[in-house]
């Protein structure tokens, strides 16, 4: 994982959550979603939503250079090899209102355990 203090995505996607803070509002949109998964090989983006602040999904066409920083802000920020093996993934999130971007990610692990067998 990168140091996302360093990562110039954020700051072009906070500044365009300033710029169009007023219209995402008049629209009711309160954050927007962006969530990846993966396992085995293979690890997938798999979209944006945007959300009012009941966690209901609104109909909203993101500007495309928005939606490519999202993923790619996405795909930087990711635990190494989230798409391999067990696998993992996560959730970027940009609130509309204080301009904000939180990331969460996850990982699957497999537990494993053994059991005595008794004799009969």
């Amino acid at each position: 994982m990168e140091d996302d203090n360093n990562l110039p995505e954020i700051e072009q996607l906070k500044q365009w959550l300033r710029d169009n803070r007023q219209a995402l509002i008049d629209a009711r949109i309160s954050v927007f979603e962006a969530t990846y998964e993966g396992d085995g090989d293979e690890g997938n983006f798999q979209g944006i939503e945007a959300l009012d602040n009941q966690g209901v999904p609104l109909e909203y066409s993101l500007p495309t250079d928005i939606e490519d920083l999202i993923e790619s802000l996405a795909d930087r920020l990711a635990l190494p090899d989230y798409q391999d093996g067990t696998g993992g993934g996560g959730e970027l999130r940009l609130q509309v209102e204080d301009g904000s971007i939180t990331h969460e990610a996850y990982s699957f692990v497999i537990e494993r355990s053994s059991h005595g067998l008794d004799t009969y």
